[in-house]
């Protein structure tokens, strides 16, 4: 199934380790900044993802979704910037989305 946005924004992936509330241990976790949204992060082993206003995100009605979600994620964290490269990257979004 194809995935249709009308106004995606540009994001930047961002590491991260913190205590996942789903495995109830600190995990690693990737999350997806983009200018103006929440950050989404998503634990890179049992493959939930949260939002700060949201909480947990709904989980989809798929088998193995949770297989698929955790495998991305750890994809996604091994190409994801470090902090400092991740600000800078994001500092530049919301410049060219404001100019």
């Amino acid at each position: 199934m194809a995935e249709l946005h009308i106004c995606r924004p540009a994001s930047v992936d961002l590491r991260s380790v913190r205590r996942c509330p789903t495995c109830e241990q600190r995990r690693r976790f990737v999350g997806s900044v983009a200018a103006w949204y929440p950050t989404v992060w998503t634990c890179c082993s049992c493959g939930d993802a949260f939002c700060v206003e949201e909480g947990r995100l709904p989980r989809p009605w798929a088998r193995a979704w949770r297989q698929r979600s955790s495998s991305e994620a750890r994809q996604r964290w091994t190409q994801a910037a470090p902090r400092v490269e991740a600000e800078e990257r994001i500092r530049s979004l919301i410049l060219e989305a404001t100019a």
